[in-house]
C-alpha cells in the first residue's frame, strides 16, 4: 500500500519520503539505541559528550534534551513562557543543572523573563526570537540512557481546575500510559499526509516542515512512554494524544493490543452553542423559531452544508474555520461579507454572540463557555457512567471524542448515545 501510494507522488517528493522511511523507521525501530530530538544550528557545533561551562561539567546529551523538551513545549503550547523548576530540574541533570540554563542563556537560546519568588512562581524562560525565526531546527540523534531525562521537565501539569471530578481525573491521567502505539504505521502516515507539504498554521506561526517535526516528535514520545498530560482552566484535558492527526490515531494507537474506536459529538461545538444560548435566553432576546431552526441543522448535521451553500465555500473545513471566526473571534464589527450573510439568517443568534462578548469585554468568553460545556459534558457524565459501568476499561479523549478499545464498542455506544439524546433533548424550547 505504502509503496503505490509514493507511485502516485512526484519523483521528488518520492524520494523524499523514502529517505525519511529509510532514516526514521528502519534505522530507529532496529537499533532504538537513540532518540530523535530537536536542537537550533547553534548547537550542532557541540562535538563532545562531556564539557565544561563556568568549570562546571555539561553532558551534552543532557542539554540536548533538556533544550528539545523547551522546543517541543513551544511548538506544543504555542505559547513562549516556559517555567523551568529548580527542583526538578536539580534531579535530571544533577547538582550542576545552573550551568545547563547558562549555556542556554548565555548562547542567546532563552533568556529569563520572570524571575523566583519563593512560594509564587518558578524562574520562567522564553526561546529567544533569533531561535523562533530559525528554521533550521535540526534533528539529531540522542544516545542517553538516562530515562528520568526523556521525561517532560515542565509540560506535565494540572491547573486548579475543578470542573473535572478528581477521582475521573486521576484515572483518565493513569490511562494514558496504557496506550501503545505503532511507530511504523504512524510515522508512515505522518509522511504521506498533507501537512508535511502544506503551509500548516493554526496561529500562521508554524510551517508545514515545523509542525511536520513537531507531530515526529510527538510520535516518539509516545512510542517511548514519554506522556503529558495538562488540564485546562475550562476543563479540557491535553495530551500527546490531542494533537496527534484522527488518522494516525485510528491506524495506529491500541489499548490492551486491541484497535481502538472513537465516539464523539457531531457538529459539537454549535451543539454546546445551543446549549449556552438556551441558558442565557431569559436575559437576551433570542427568537425562538431562529433558535429552533439552527437547532434543527445542528442536530440533523446539515448546519455546515447549509452553511457552505450560502458562502459558496465547498471545503468542510473551511466552512467550520469561518463558523468559529464568528463564534470565538471579534465580531463587533460585520465588514466581511459571511459575517453579514450569518447575521442575516440568525438575527438574533448574532445579535447574542456580539452582545455577550461586549457585556463581559471578552471575545473569547463563549469559547471559554463551550469548552466548559463540553468538559462537563464529556468527564463528569459520559466518562464518569463508563468508569463506573465497566470496571476494566481503558480509555483516553481528544476533547469532545472518546477512544476506547473496539472490545467494548457496544457497551460504550449506548452510554454515549444515552448522554447525548439527553443533550438534544434539553435544548427542547
Amino acid at each position: 500500500m505504502i509503496m503505490d501510494i509514493l507511485d502516485c507522488m512526484s519523483i521528488e517528493t518520492a524520494d523524499l519520503i523514502k529517505d525519511e522511511i529509510e532514516e526514521i523507521l528502519i534505522d530507529y525501530n532496529i537499533t532504538n539505541k537513540y532518540k530523535l530530538q530537536y536542537i537550533p544550528n547553534s548547537m550542532l557545533s557541540l562535538k563532545y559528550q562531556h564539557f565544561k561551562y563556568k568549570e562546571k561539567n555539561i553532558n551534552r546529551f543532557y542539554l540536548y534534551s533538556l533544550i528539545n523538551n523547551i522546543i517541543m513545549s513551544y511548538y506544543r503550547l504555542r505559547e513562549n513562557e516556559m517555567v523551568l523548576n529548580a527542583v526538578v530540574l536539580r534531579k535530571k541533570l544533577g547538582r550542576n543543572y545552573t550551568a545547563y540554563i547558562d549555556y542556554l542563556v548565555d548562547n542567546k537560546i532563552i533568556e529569563k523573563i520572570k524571575n523566583y519568588r519563593a512560594g509564587k512562581i518558578s524562574r520562567t524562560y522564553k526561546l529567544c526570537d533569533n531561535i523562533i525565526n530559525n528554521k533550521e531546527i535540526k534533528r539529531v540523534k540522542n544516545y542517553t540512557t538516562v530515562k528520568e531525562l526523556i521525561e517532560p521537565i515542565f509540560i506535565t501539569q494540572d491547573s486548579n481546575s475543578t470542573l473535572i471530578k478528581e477521582d475521573v481525573k486521576k484515572r483518565l491521567i493513569s490511562d494514558l500510559f496504557d496506550i501503545d502505539l505503532n511507530h511504523y504505521k504512524a510515522t508512515v502516515s505522518l509522511l504521506i499526509s498533507n501537512d508535511f507539504y502544506e503551509e500548516y498554521s493554526e496561529k500562521q506561526t508554524l510551517s508545514g516542515y515545523d509542525q511536520y517535526n513537531w507531530s515526529l516528535g510527538n510520535i516518539n514520545k509516545i512510542m517511548n512512554k514519554e506522556i503529558y498530560y495538562k488540564i485546562d482552566d475550562y476543563g479540557r484535558l491535553h495530551s500527546n494524544f490531542t494533537n496527534i492527526n484522527s488518522d494516525i490515531r485510528k491506524n495506529s494507537l491500541s489499548i490492551n493490543r486491541e484497535p481502538i474506536i472513537e465516539f464523539d459529538i457531531p457538529n459539537s461545538q454549535p451543539m454546546f452553542l445551543l446549549k449556552s444560548i438556551k441558558n442565557h435566553m431569559s436575559k437576551y432576546s433570542i427568537d425562538t423559531i431562529e433558535f429552533n431552526k439552527l437547532k434543527d441543522l445542528v442536530i440533523n448535521a446539515t448546519l455546515y452544508e447549509v452553511l457552505g451553500r450560502m458562502w459558496d465555500i465547498k471545503s468542510k473545513k473551511l466552512i467550520k474555520k469561518q463558523l468559529f471566526a464568528i463564534l470565538y473571534g471579534d465580531t463587533l464589527t460585520i465588514k466581511h461579507k459571511n459575517v453579514k450573510m450569518f447575521k442575516e439568517m440568525f438575527p438574533t443568534i448574532f445579535k447574542f454572540i456580539r452582545d455577550y462578548k461586549k457585556a463581559n469585554k471578552n471575545y473569547k468568553i463563549i469559547a471559554h463557555e463551550l469548552q466548559r460545556l463540553e468538559s462537563d459534558f464529556i468527564y463528569n457524565h459520559v466518562i464518569d457512567h463508563i468508569y463506573s459501568e465497566i470496571e476494566d476499561i481503558k480509555l483516553f479523549t481528544v476533547h469532545d471524542c472518546v477512544a476506547v478499545p473496539i472490545t467494548y464498542e457496544k457497551e460504550v455506544r449506548l452510554i454515549f448515545d444515552y448522554y447525548l439524546n439527553k443533550l438534544k433533548k434539553s435544548l427542547e424550547i
